[in-house]
């Protein structure tokens, strides 16, 4: 958002590999006009068609399994541990979230370089019960806690120093 005016820029879809060891995803704007800007606003939603226009097929087959049954925003794969059984999961969420984030100073986009705003993803507490206990992924009365969880798990901000801070 343009502390004049603001400038609505959609990024093309992507899916991110949260099985690194950081929940931290750097955003790179370059086609934002310069300007000072005093903050952003990121939405994470399920994928729509406008959304895949101009790709080609192998980069629309990233998103086949988003775009099965009732579209999905947000897939986990991941395993449960239970009572020393091994368990996969696949957990499919159909969020949208928009997280709007101000400034403390105005970033400052100029001409010459690209701007990095950083995405920070909590997936620790995903799966957790507001006391911390773990939440399985296939009960279908834990929705909307995991759902809620993952929803207030997202941050952004400005990182132009990528150290995964606030500049």
């Amino acid at each position: 958002m343009s502390s004049s005016d603001s400038s609505d820029l959609r990024s093309a879809p992507s899916v991110i590999d949260l099985g690194t060891s950081t929940d931290l995803r750097d955003i790179f704007v370059s086609s934002l006009p310069p300007g000072n800007y005093s903050g952003v606003r990121i939405k994470v939603h399920r994928i729509e068609n406008s959304d895949l226009a101009g790709m080609s097929s192998p980069e629309m087959a990233v998103f086949a399994d988003f775009l099965a049954g009732d579209r999905y925003s947000v897939i986990v794969e991941g395993t449960v541990y239970e009572g020393g059984t091994v368990r996969p999961f696949v957990y499919r969420s159909r969020i949208d979230e928009v997280q709007e984030r101000q400034f403390a100073e105005p970033m400052v986009v100029s001409a010459s370089g690209p701007v990095t705003v950083t995405m920070l993803l909590g997936t620790d507490s995903w799966f957790r019960s507001s006391t911390g206990a773990l939440l399985d992924p296939a009960d279908p009365a834990n929705e909307g806690p995991v759902d809620d969880n993952i929803k207030s798990s997202i941050d952004v901000f400005e990182d132009n120093d990528r150290n995964g801070f606030d500049d």
